[in-house]
């Protein structure tokens, strides 16, 4: 988003990463070595600064294929997209992500790429009908 107003950015405390399944061993070993423990908490593998953080200052990972709180299976990593410095999944995959998750702090992102018009009506027709419903429900009420 900011890429498209730098004052839209949003900062949160915790980190969500989309990875393949069998990467994840990879990925722990990363982590664990770069000095981040990794714990599964209901499922939800993540990482964190010490043993004792909170999941909610945690890197939380997503894994493709698997299905978030009713949404669809999560998307794959590919295609990849530049954007300045690093490589990111293209829009339409993160918004796919958030509408899959639809945590609160995931709908306040969402509405925010309302709000910019990266996100219009015209995204309803990319998405199966309950990942519809919930762009639409956030389109018609944002204030929710």
């Amino acid at each position: 988003m900011a890429q498209v107003d730098e004052a839209a950015q949003r900062t949160t405390r915790d980190v969500d990463i989309l990875v393949r399944p069998s990467d994840l061993p990879a990925l722990i070993n990363a982590m664990t070595v770069a000095g981040f423990p990794h714990s599964n908490t209901s499922g939800l593998d993540m990482f964190v600064e010490h043993p004792d953080a909170s999941a909610r200052d945690a890197v939380h990972v997503l894994l493709v294929g698997n299905v978030e709180r009713g949404g669809e299976p999560n998307p794959d990593i590919e295609p990849a997209t530049r954007a300045n410095d690093f490589q990111t999944v293209p829009l339409e995959t993160i918004v796919r992500m958030k509408l899959n998750t639809f945590r609160r702090n995931d709908q306040v992102h969402l509405l925010d790429m309302i709000s910019l018009g990266l996100v219009d009506e015209t995204w309803l027709n990319r998405y199966p009908q309950h990942l519809r419903q919930r762009l639409e429900e956030l389109r018609n009420d944002p204030d929710g």
